[in-house]
């Protein structure tokens, strides 16, 4: 197996962990109090504000699953010389998927539930 191979093999690997992992927390199978430890669960929120967060936070975890999929066909497809911009590109991705977009989103949905709830 070539390098690209095991690099394509990871990707699609962790696009099904973070597809299980995100389904199983949004529908409750699993309760989680951190995501990836860029944002916690605060002691003032409730149980139903903070659902209310991974439901909103869910669409951009499976923008993450999908763009690790699309950059693990690329990088198995793609010559040796591609493979480290490609693999930079995917990082790049899932950060700012993952992070300053998917916890706006989580963070939003949490703050419209307790002006909902007063």
């Amino acid at each position: 197996m070539s390098e690209n191979h095991l690099v394509a093999l990871f990707l699609a690997v962790w696009a099904v962990a973070v597809l299980v992992m995100s389904t199983l927390s949004v529908s409750g199978r699993i309760k989680i109090v951190t995501i990836n430890g860029m944002r916690r669960r605060q002691p003032g929120e409730s149980v139903a504000a903070w659902q209310a967060g991974l439901r909103a936070y869910y669409p951009w975890a499976l923008a993450t699953v999908c763009s690790l999929l699309l950059f693990a066909v690329l990088v198995f497809f793609a010559p040796y010389e591609f493979l480290h911009p490609l693999v930079a590109a995917a990082l790049i991705m899932v950060v700012i998927q993952g992070w300053p977009l998917g916890i706006w989103a989580l963070n939003r949905a949490i703050a419209d539930f307790h002006v909902e709830q007063k």
